[in-house]
């Protein structure tokens, strides 16, 4: 498609809309002199045009219309009030517009050399002023922008809007001149043709969802994007995002509008290529219930639509797909968090979803093991080597470990510490700092089919008792904290009066020799 536009088709095409009116000049001047916002408070220039459109009966009003429309409001409210204020020193009185009066759009065109300008105004109140000893009122008609105005430049076919201070690109899900597309005074030019069937796909898919729903969901596609990406629909898409290839493997593009294929699109990479099928042929057969089922205003879910992405389409498919035990909304609820936390966790390990519980528990387990995939990521990236443990200071308690014979693992890094504490489910994860500094020594335990852990401390004292002592027996505790069993204290008791065994002698030894 071309991404020029001719100036004077552009041109031709805005004179023509003037039928609308036979006084339109008149009539707009007339109006003019009526409100008080110091735009266009004279006769329109050459190439400017000026339009006036109601929205509430969604037409254009013609010159004859608009001289009603003062009739009926400004000439009403002024003898309303000059009855009421009657004998009264009245400054003003300001009327805002709602459902008491119909809404006046002002859309004014101005054809440039290169581009041109579209700015529209929305009347918003009326104000009736009653000047001090004046026997005259008179009412004025407030205006106030209701959309950033655009531009439109004919050489390149951009379409941009103000924002901030400064122009962007125009997302299609704007409405060009700020009217309803089928009413556009642009949009039935032929070079807007596609234009015009991206703006149906949009009123399609919105048509069955509630406010909130189109007002949270993004659309990047811009005029521009389809005047300068390709020549049809298809072509447009495939070149605005390069990963719409992968979606149309598994699908056919003209089933879905570009907004759904957009959502397609951005879940394509974080699910495997199994669980994408399964969760593409869910929508395509369940979409039209979605909106019954889960988003209207008495649905548990229409409260959590932040903003409508895949992930809110992909947690509905997995609410249809997991059976739960109750539907109540502690359940719900439960299940929300647990698949919002599956999708952050699969995005930090980098991994692909794929889900093969067909109950809560199995999705839990699933849950359970990211969670520790992605705590052990966390560890790995701030692991730290326990040098100390490599020290004279803990010879004799490894030595006395090994005469044990027990199957005791020494936790030497802070990963494998971070991880003792996640299975365990308890805090000696952050029991780092004692252990890299050479007062505490960690073992891990497996002692007739359960798991322990063990601390043992190194106060650097010998203490005077019945047997001295240099090492201490801290803690023993199983999952959660758990009480271990008399026996393996024993056993952790003998290890340690061992470990204080050795360690006497070989200062006994350092003695003799020193």
């Amino acid at each position: 498609m071309t991404n020029k536009l001719n100036r004077t088709t552009i041109l031709e095409h805005i004179q023509s809309k003037m039928h609308i009116s036979n006084s339109y000049i008149e009539s707009h001047y007339k109006l003019n002199r009526l409100k008080d916002v110091g735009l266009y408070g004279s006769r329109p220039e050459e190439d400017m045009y000026v339009f006036y459109f109601s929205k509430i009966d969604n037409k254009f009003l013609t010159g004859y219309e608009l001289s009603e429309y003062m009739d009926k409001h400004v000439h009403q409210i002024k003898h309303q009030f000059d009855t009421l204020f009657e004998g009264q020193n009245v400054s003003s009185v300001s009327i805002n517009v709602d459902d008491k009066f119909d809404t006046l759009l002002q859309i004014t065109i101005k054809v440039m050399d290169d581009y041109l300008s579209i700015a529209i105004l929305n009347l918003t109140r009326f104000v009736y002023h009653m000047p001090f000893e004046s026997k005259s009122s008179y009412v004025n008609m407030h205006w106030k922008r209701m959309i950033n105005d655009r531009l439109i430049w004919f050489n390149t076919g951009d379409i941009l809007q103000q924002f901030k201070g400064r122009y962007v690109p125009l997302s299609v899900a704007h409405d060009l001149d700020g009217l309803p597309f089928e009413h556009s005074l642009l949009l039935d030019l032929p070079e807007f043709q596609i234009h015009r069937d991206f703006k149906h796909e949009i009123r399609r898919f919105y048509e069955p969802y509630p406010y909130y729903v189109q007002r949270s969901a993004k659309i990047s596609l811009s005029y521009g994007d389809i005047f300068s990406l390709g020549s049809n629909r298809n072509e447009i898409i495939l070149n605005k995002w390069k990963t719409m290839k992968k979606v149309t493997t598994v699908t056919n593009m003209n089933k879905f509008t570009f907004i759904e294929l957009n959502f397609l699109r951005t879940a394509q990479p974080k699910l495997s290529d199994t669980e994408f099928r399964k969760f593409v042929n869910w929508y395509r057969i369940n979409r039209n219930t979605v909106v019954n089922n889960y988003l209207n205003d008495e649905s548990y879910w229409h409260s959590y639509v932040a903003d409508m992405d895949w992930s809110y389409l992909y947690t509905m498919y997995l609410y249809d797909k997991i059976i739960l035990s109750t539907n109540n909304d502690a359940d719900k609820e439960d299940f929300r968090n647990t698949v919002h936390d599956i999708i952050l966790m699969t995005k930090t390990l980098r991994k692909k979803i794929e889900v093969h519980a067909t109950g809560f528990k199995g999705l839990l387990r699933y849950h359970d093991e990211l969670s520790y995939k992605s705590r052990l990521k966390q560890l790995r990236s701030n692991n730290i080597t326990f040098s100390v443990l490599k020290t004279e200071r803990w010879k004799p308690v490894k030595l006395a470990v090994r005469r044990s014979k027990l199957k005791m693992d020494l936790l030497d890094t802070s990963t494998k510490l971070g991880l003792e504490g996640y299975n365990m489910k308890h805090c000696v994860g952050s029991y780092v700092w004692s252990v890299d500094k050479g007062y505490s020594c960690i073992y891990h335990l497996k002692y007739d089919g359960k798991p322990y852990t063990i601390e043992i401390t190194y106060p650097n004292k010998v203490y005077k008792t019945k047997e001295p002592r240099i090492y201490q027996l801290r803690q023993v505790y199983g999952h959660h904290n758990s009480k271990a069993p008399d026996e393996v204290l024993e056993h952790m008791r003998n290890i340690v009066k061992e470990a204080n065994k050795i360690a006497m002698n070989q200062r006994i030894k350092q003695k003799k020799i020193a």
